[in-house]
């Protein structure tokens, strides 16, 4: 029965990719299919290379061949369902692994401690570069990944955020917009 758990193995990468889509962090990341695990390779802006180990993510399944053949549906979704969580699970933990090592390779890590939440993500946005959008306008990243005990504590903005980030943004147009005026091209 090897072309029935090929088709068993295809049907769950199309249900993972779903919950992987769904996924408010994962979703917004391309996913490619592969076989074994890769290496990611990352250029900086300087052209240095850093990179980090690929990871392989295993899933456990509890679902026998005769449920699957009878049509037993309420055990196979209750499977996928729990294969689905691990495997979203274990890529949030590769993610956070990989973005802690660019992050350390980069120069880009914030010591937090003594700040308050606020100020450390503003100077989490001062320490990143920030790329420019078609009108030329530079953006800060759109995502910010905080542990879920961060996240609850965080509260409203302090009233100075809005002000204080708008003074990193002014400054890091300027950076942007000095470094187009200097480039020289062949």
């Amino acid at each position: 029965m090897p072309e029935y758990a090929h088709a068993y193995v295809q049907f769950l990468a199309g249900a993972y990719a779903g919950f992987l889509e769904a996924d408010p962090v994962l979703g917004k990341i391309e996913q490619v299919p592969t076989t074994g695990t890769l290496d990611h390779a990352y250029v900086a802006g300087d052209g240095s290379t850093m990179t980090t180990e690929g990871a392989v993510v295993r899933v456990e399944h509890a679902i026998t061949w005769d449920a699957v053949i009878d049509g037993d549906l309420d055990d196979l979704t209750t499977s996928i369902g729990a294969g689905a969580l691990q495997y979203v699970e274990q890529h949030h933990a590769y993610l956070v692994e990989y973005v802690q090592s660019l992050t350390q390779q980069t120069g880009n890590v914030v010591d937090a401690k003594g700040m308050a939440t606020w100020d450390a993500i503003l100077a989490a946005f001062d320490k990143v570069e920030w790329s420019p959008n078609e009108a030329g306008k530079v953006r800060p990243p759109d995502t910010v990944m905080l542990s879920p005990d961060v996240a609850a504590k965080l509260g409203d903005p302090p009233p100075d955020f809005e002000e204080r980030l708008g003074e990193i943004a002014s400054r890091k147009q300027a950076e942007f917009d000095a470094g187009r005026r200097s480039r020289r091209l062949p």
